[in-house]
């Protein structure tokens, strides 16, 4: 069985969610505020909240995503944990541009915010509704994303994951390895019977040793 739907946040109960999530991000990213940077601080934080308001367009992700039982993208990693559905997912936001550079600066951690907020949101709950409906019954256990340049996954694949996602999702690959807008995701989430991705992630990854970027290196 295999089914395409968009991808929407623009309900309330989503974006009140969506929303509490994307301050919690902004706020770190805006780091600590302290005695020598309190106004400065307090100005780009009525700013951020001006522009959640205002520029509503820049930031509220659209995409669409792929539900499959027989697995279009196949991981070794998530085959070994017994893969009972996949959810290929790709979505986006519009890019912004503007000769202020604060508002600039500004926008991007919120879009940053919101590309984060929507990914965890997804992972955490969405697929689980998703499966349960689709499905009928509870889901198994539910992998991180998986995706280009995560998890050993070529980056060739993008173009394959966009197009499984569909069209619409985020606009198109460029070149299999660029997408369009700039600020887009594209990956896939395992519902596997067993939980054996989380405790060993970078079991095939071919990076593994020496590696300096994944979080989760040995």
């Amino acid at each position: 069985m295999e089914y395409r739907q968009e991808l929407s946040f623009s309900h309330p109960l989503v974006w009140r969610e969506l929303i509490k999530r994307m301050r919690t991000y902004i706020n770190g990213m805006l780091g600590t505020r302290t005695k020598e940077n309190g106004q400065a601080y307090q100005k780009n934080l009525e700013r951020v909240e001006q522009l959640l308001h205002t520029k509503t367009e820049y930031f509220v992700p659209k995409g669409s995503c792929c539900f499959s039982e027989e697995g279009n993208v196949r991981h070794p990693q998530a085959e070994e944990a017994g893969i009972l559905a996949e959810v290929v997912v790709a979505f986006g936001v519009k890019d912004y541009f503007t000769e202020d550079m604060l508002d600039q600066y500004l926008m991007h951690l919120i879009q940053i915010a919101s590309m984060n907020a929507a990914r965890d949101y997804l992972s955490e709950q969405w697929v689980l509704q998703l499966y349960a409906y689709r499905m009928g019954t509870a889901p198994g256990k539910i992998s991180p994303f998986f995706g280009p340049g995560l998890f050993d996954e070529p980056l060739d694949t993008m173009e394959r994951m966009v197009s499984l996602a569909g069209t619409s999702a985020v606009g198109m690959a460029e070149n299999g390895t660029y997408l369009k807008p700039k600020m887009a995701f594209v990956g896939v989430i395992y519902i596997t019977e067993r939980e054996a991705i989380a405790e060993q992630p970078c079991k095939h990854c071919k990076a593994r040793i020496g590696c300096e970027y994944c979080m989760k290196r040995r």
